[in-house]
């Protein structure tokens, strides 16, 4: 099904268009794009396992408990997530069939990556990761906002998403922790570029 896509970006099929590929593909094609995206990367995460997909991220990038503590960010509380009858979901899976496919494919994989981790040990380690985040949490002294909050003075793009302060704003981690989505991608690349002009720079 043709559909045109909002601002020439959003659409169906969101996270293969995203990826760079058709949001209409046939059979093979789409095949061979999983196929291809299974072999670009050594792991892809998942949203709703994600405390699971960052014990492996740390395992396989051989970083510690510390690297891979995060807080929430870009998701729609609780609360504020509409909730969809099974006609609807079926749609929306339908119309999404290739995304969904794609997600299959990687949620199977992370399920198999699990239990080649041990479950068991997984849990252990998913719980220790979630007790360490409380820690940081706590130590840094950080809220929750929920919602628009003009006094803030980094803001979430939405009031459907969560905000966090800190009153640690003195730690690097703390202050990097409870930045909004947008800033902390706009920090993180311009730390790239200066490593990169760094490494170009003649000696």
């Amino acid at each position: 099904m043709e559909l045109p896509r909002y601002g020439g970006k959003f659409g169906k099929n969101q996270m293969l268009f995203d990826l760079g590929y058709s949001d209409n593909m046939s059979v093979t094609q789409l095949r061979q794009a999983i196929e291809e995206l299974d072999s670009v990367f050594d792991l892809v995460m998942v949203a709703e396992r994600m405390d699971e997909s960052l014990v492996l991220l740390r395992h396989l990038l051989c970083w510690s408990l510390h690297d891979v503590v995060v807080f929430t960010k870009n998701a729609r509380r609780q609360e504020v997530k509409p909730t969809l009858d099974p006609q609807t979901r079926q749609t929306l899976r339908e119309l999404n069939s290739a995304d969904a496919l794609l997600y299959d494919h990687f949620m199977a994989k992370h399920r198999r990556a699990v239990l080649e981790f041990g479950a068991r040990r997984m849990a252990d380690e998913v719980s220790a990761l979630r007790s360490l985040r409380d820690e940081y949490f706590e130590d840094c002294g950080a809220r929750e906002v929920k919602g628009k909050d003009s006094t803030l003075k980094f803001k979430e793009y939405s009031g459907l998403v969560s905000s966090y302060v800190t009153s640690n704003n003195s730690d690097q981690n703390c202050l990097m922790l409870s930045l909004p989505e947008l800033p902390l991608v706009d920090t993180v690349r311009r730390k790239q570029l200066k490593v990169l002009e760094e490494m170009r720079a003649p000696s």
